[in-house]
């Protein structure tokens, strides 16, 4: 600055309060039968502070119920993003049948027991078992629960197996005399 003929400077810092960069939420769900908690994280991890909708103040936040959350996220000179990151649910179960190659016979002495669906899912037979067949030398009413592995949902199925061990008529006769 130049006033009647003489000159002065001074130095001026200048602070930007910068807004968070790159800010975002996300979640790993979806709720299902076998998880109840998701957890939802914002992004950036450093240098920042976060506030929750629905409270919260840490990075990440769990929860028990589906909806949208909201996260802002404040950098330290006070400027703040916002972030949004929806939690579903998943409750799908499968649809298992059971079926057996029986009856059980006086030659047929044992029965493959079978379920479907073949993929996706695990099987727990009553009486123990966990493949999907299940071979059995008993007749009865069998159970088989299949759990769809993406979600944990369970049903179950039933066969039956029956047996046929009667014994026939036998007769004989002759004609007659030697």
């Amino acid at each position: 600055v130049k006033k009647n003929g003489c000159e002065d400077s001074d130095d001026v810092i200048v602070t930007i309060n910068n807004f968070p960069t790159n800010v975002s939420a996300s979640n790993d769900g979806p709720i299902t039968c076998s998880k109840s908690t998701v957890i939802l994280t914002a992004l950036p991890a450093t240098g920042v502070t976060y506030s929750w909708s629905g409270g919260g103040t840490n990075q990440t936040k769990s929860v028990t119920s589906t909806g949208t959350y909201t996260v802002t996220v404040t950098a330290s000179g006070g400027c703040s993003a916002t972030a949004q990151t929806t939690v579903g649910s998943d409750y799908s179960k499968p649809t298992p049948t059971a079926s057996n190659d029986g009856p059980l016979t006086c030659l047929k002495t044992s029965v493959v027991l079978t379920a479907q669906p073949a993929t996706g899912v695990t099987y727990s037979w009553s009486g123990g078992g966990t493949n999907q067949t299940k071979t059995v030398t008993n007749p009865g009413t069998y159970t088989v629960t299949v759990t769809k592995v993406s979600t944990g949902c369970s049903e179950t199925a039933t066969t039956t197996v029956t047996q046929d061990i009667s014994v026939p008529t036998a007769s004989a006769n002759n004609d007659g005399p030697l």
